[in-house]
């Protein structure tokens, strides 16, 4: 996505300047005080946690800026991201339409709008396949990243009382698939995993894993109008382009087994 940026913007006359914060807020805060410190045209910023303060700075400083890949709550800005909601739902609607009516859903951080609009697509595909709320375990995003840091992330997936799981990420996702295989437990045959972000698709190497992908350059080139549009015009309402996902089906998912 920055490679493509950076393309599209020498494109309309502009040098980009990469500032990275880590996923830490208070790196946020100093990046974007740096970047108005140098007197740039507009900022394309990726918010990680759901932080409206960072908005708000930008306002007040009238700098025309784009949220990237997520939304903030309560602010309706420039914004160019995937459609985190129509994933959730193609990932729980494909599971249900298998026959799984037993869950488990491995969540990203609370704070993270990709993390909301996922959960709640996945919700609204079981409502509407009549899985009852009994029917899914949801980890929680801050237990799935301690466990993933500590090598742990086998001990989540256990009791197996679900047929299925809907993974936040395929970084997540593939340790699941080893932490099962030591199990002896086979992908599709025994546990259907479903996930986001289709890796694969930029490194064929990695074994094969049904994921919903969004088109990361379509949304750093959406991403890069919306500025130049905001620089071009700052009178213009906000604009908000959410591009559609779609799941790549690579055999990790079949029908439960009966009992």
């Amino acid at each position: 996505m920055l490679s493509k940026m950076d393309v599209e913007l020498r494109r309309a006359g502009y040098n980009m300047m990469v500032l990275c914060m880590q996923l830490d807020e208070s790196l946020a805060e100093q990046m974007i005080h740096s970047a108005t410190s140098q007197s740039v045209d507009g900022i394309l910023f990726f918010p990680y946690h759901d932080n409206p303060s960072h908005i708000e700075y930008m306002e007040n400083h009238g700098i025309p800026f784009v949220l990237l890949d997520r939304w903030i709550r309560g602010k309706v800005t420039n914004n160019a991201r995937c459609d985190d909601l129509q994933g959730g739902y193609l990932a729980g609607s494909h599971l249900a339409r298998l026959g799984h009516r037993r869950y488990l859903f491995l969540s990203g951080v609370n704070q993270s709008s990709s993390q909301l609009d996922r959960l709640e697509g996945f919700r609204r595909a079981m409502r509407d396949h009549g899985v009852p709320d009994e029917g899914i375990r949801i980890v929680p995003g801050e237990t799935v990243e301690e466990a993933l840091a500590n090598r742990r992330i086998g001990e989540l997936l256990f009791p197996m009382d679900y047929t299925a799981i809907i993974s936040f990420r395929d970084e997540v996702s593939y340790p699941v698939m080893l932490a099962l295989e030591e199990k002896h437990i086979a992908i599709p045959r025994d546990i259907s995993i479903v996930s986001f972000d289709h890796l694969r698709g930029e490194i064929p190497y990695l074994p094969r894993l049904t994921s919903i992908y969004a088109d990361g350059e379509s949304v750093a080139v959406h991403g890069v109008r919306l500025l130049l549009n905001r620089i071009a015009d700052r009178s213009l309402p906000p604009q908000v382009t959410v591009l559609p996902v779609r799941l790549f089906d690579e055999g990790t998912t079949a029908p439960p087994v009966k009992s």
